[in-house]
């Protein structure tokens, strides 16, 4: 009866290490177990600046809300009205997460007047646009985040297309950019 109590205790205390660190690294020893958890800013190669909350969910999962400034080359704004981007990631490698967003977009009417002259897409006023992105991000040490975008596609609201699986009306080219964990308090 002993041997087994001591097995137990030996197995529990093994499982008390190693559970804390499923999925998680430790890069940085000043700070303990790190992962991208946290709070995100930082400006992309389209010079779009966001700052990003992620949270760790359950099996390796994560939920982002992102919120920013978009800006065209004129200097007018993309959306009258938009919400946060919303999304979710995935771990898919050691610091490397796959990630899609959502954003509602209620297009300025610069913004469409851009899109037919550059993209030839004619978009009617008043339809409300479905922004998805996805990419991956991958952690440089746990202080930052390098983003590598390779779809940016927008949906007409009501259309029924299915962000992801069909092919948006408005697709831009791929984005990269650098973000920095917020200091810690």
């Amino acid at each position: 009866m002993k041997k087994k109590l001591a097995i137990g205790t030996v197995v529990a205390a093994m499982l008390l290490v190693a559970l804390p660190s499923t999925g998680h690294e430790n890069v940085d020893q000043k700070w303990g177990w790190c992962d991208i958890a946290g709070t995100w800013y930082g400006t992309n190669d389209a010079g779009f600046n966001f700052v990003f909350q992620m949270e760790r969910n359950a099996f390796g999962r994560y939920s982002m809300v992102a919120d920013g400034f978009a800006y065209l080359p004129t200097g007018d704004e993309y959306c009258v009205n938009s919400s946060a981007w919303h999304g979710e990631l995935a771990r898919i490698g050691h610091r490397t997460y796959r990630f899609r967003q959502l954003e509602l977009c209620d297009p300025t009417p610069e913004f469409l007047a851009f899109i037919d002259m550059y993209l030839g897409v004619t978009i009617d006023p008043g339809t409300i646009l479905l922004w998805a992105s996805e990419g991956t991000l991958t952690l440089d040490g746990c202080d930052q985040l390098v983003a590598d975008i390779p779809f940016n596609g927008a949906y007409e609201w009501g259309s029924g297309d299915v962000p992801f699986d069909e092919a948006p009306v408005v697709e831009f080219g791929h984005i990269t950019g650098v973000f920095d964990r917020m200091p810690r308090p």
